[in-house]
């Protein structure tokens, strides 16, 4: 029978009906007429401003911001390319008007931020036609960090207080390449990032598929296609959430499939998210996808949930209950059928160098372990991959030993992965877990790559204009000026913040 509790703390953030959505999160910056903002030659070129940042070390800013752009370069199924120039000499440009000479620069401006921009982490600047047949193509984009009201760091588990250079720059460069927010929150191009969260350094597939999707590679998977033909796999399949035919190819489990990619129903296709009822949602971020609404339980959090007439229109866990106004929704936490036996409680690397490290040639002994009940047996199996590749198998299959000695012989920054199943079920696992771990080359010498832990939340907040959604303005004439923000929010931390 239908629930008539008044739950007067709730709060309607949105107003859709429907059980579940699944959809790409990206965006792309488009011009008022609505062409995307893309760059014609995928082949950029930047520099960085010799100075750097008066807070950091300057050969730990170039590590950083070319780590940044690095990211968006080794993606396999896009041509954009940025290849690092070396420095170059520039006084920041006005945040007003950007600097349009050809020159893509990184430069930190450290003193006279606009009093208008007191929130700005860093700004996008980017130049290009607003209107007429070159509509959406970029000529000029410089990123200006604010180093006049903020400290910025790149130590490897950051630093209270004080702003992540690489993940503030993976931000900026997306929209650099085109990009604007996605509905993802563990994509790089989300409007917001946590303090402490360091996972917006590594792409997520949403963020791939957005820039695969403005600079696609023919015959790459993900590209478009009419038949087999056109594919380097000879697999052209039809995608429902991409609303055309693209590129795949058949798969068993995840690891054979490319970067960005799952294997569902058989194939290699773009990762998708699924936003259930249950899941959390925020006044901040109050977007449920298409078909469910955000319910407020308090003052800043709630849930993802459907609009019911009886609690046996909800699912399992959870009762149908009144609102304020009038309708009633599915309230509680809903029991997932799906949910393994097991909790995955640790997955550790062991023995590490004293600043968090391993190193190559010599063996690294991953753990995992899960609690469960008696007389349940887990099977484990080990993946890793680098920011370049795809997911890899690094043991033979799975095993009930819930450890393996992995000796890297390169180095760099790795994400390693272990797949839980129980034992006897056919799956390619029922639970994960993900580490990353930088291996450095044993012997050297000299100082470590050092990451900021620190972080804000992203929101492209621009000057009124006529570009779209991206914020940017129009100078007369047809070339285009875009003013790129994105707002970082520590919630109760502190004050809300702006990034381009």
């Amino acid at each position: 029978m239908k629930q008539h509790t008044i739950l007067s703390s709730l709060v309607l953030v949105a107003s859709l009906l429907g059980l579940s959505s699944v959809a790409l999160g990206y965006t792309v910056i488009k011009t008022q007429g609505g062409q995307p903002v893309y760059w014609e030659n995928p082949h950029q070129q930047w520099y960085l401003d010799e100075d750097g940042s008066e807070d950091v070390e300057f050969s730990k800013v170039e590590r950083e911001v070319k780590r940044a752009f690095q990211q968006w370069t080794d993606i396999p199924c896009s041509s954009f390319e940025a290849e690092y120039m070396g420095t170059t000499q520039l006084d920041a440009p006005e945040l007003e008007t950007g600097a349009n000479d050809g020159q893509n620069t990184i430069i930190w401006k450290e003193d006279n931020w606009p009093d208008g921009m007191p929130e700005a982490l860093a700004v996008c600047l980017p130049f290009f036609y607003s209107e007429g047949a070159q509509a959406g193509l970029m000529v000029d984009a410089d990123i200006i960090f604010n180093g006049d009201w903020e400290n910025w760091t790149a130590e490897e588990e950051g630093e209270s207080g004080k702003m992540d250079i690489w993940s503030v720059a993976q931000h900026e460069m997306g929209h650099f390449v085109g990009l604007d927010h996605s509905q993802y929150a563990d994509a790089t191009m989300y409007y917001a990032v946590t303090e402490s969260d360091l996972t917006k350094r590594t792409l997520s597939p949403d963020d791939i598929q957005g820039i695969c999707s403005i600079y696609p590679i023919a015959g790459a998977p993900m590209s478009s296609c009419e038949d087999d033909s056109d594919c380097d796999s000879g697999v052209c399949v039809e995608h429902d959430l991409s609303h055309d035919s693209i590129c795949s190819k058949e798969c068993d489990c995840y690891p054979s499939c490319a970067l960005g990619l799952d294997c569902q129903d058989g194939y290699c296709l773009p990762t998708t998210e699924t936003i259930a009822i249950g899941d959390p949602c925020s006044q901040e971020a109050p977007d449920c996808g298409q078909d469910l609404l955000c319910l407020l339980s308090s003052e800043t959090e709630g849930i993802c949930t459907a609009y019911c007439e009886e609690s046996e229109d909800c699912p399992e866990g959870m009762n149908c209950v009144g609102l304020t106004n009038g309708q009633s929704a599915c309230y509680g936490t809903p029991v997932d059928p799906n949910a393994a036996a097991f909790s995955i409680v640790q997955f550790k690397a062991e023995p590490l160098q004293d600043d968090g490290t391993a190193l190559t040639d010599t063996d690294v002994t991953l753990t995992a372990s899960v609690m469960a009940d008696s007389g349940f047996h887990a099977e484990y199996r080990f993946l890793v991959r680098q920011s370049d590749e795809q997911w890899r198998y690094i043991d033979e299959g799975f095993s009930l030993e819930g450890t393996f000695a992995w000796n890297p012989t390169v180095p760099g920054d790795y994400e390693l992965r272990v797949d839980v199943r129980e034992e006897g079920v056919d799956a390619c696992y029922q639970d994960y877990a993900l580490m990353a771990l930088t291996v450095k080359q044993n012997g050297a010498t000299g100082d470590d790559d050092d990451d900021d832990d620190s972080a804000d939340d992203d929101d492209d907040e621009g000057s009124s204009g006529s570009s779209g959604d991206s914020g940017c303005q129009s100078l007369p004439g047809t070339l285009g000026f875009g003013l790129l923000l994105s707002l970082l929010g520590l919630g109760f931390l502190r004050h809300r913040k702006v990034v381009g």
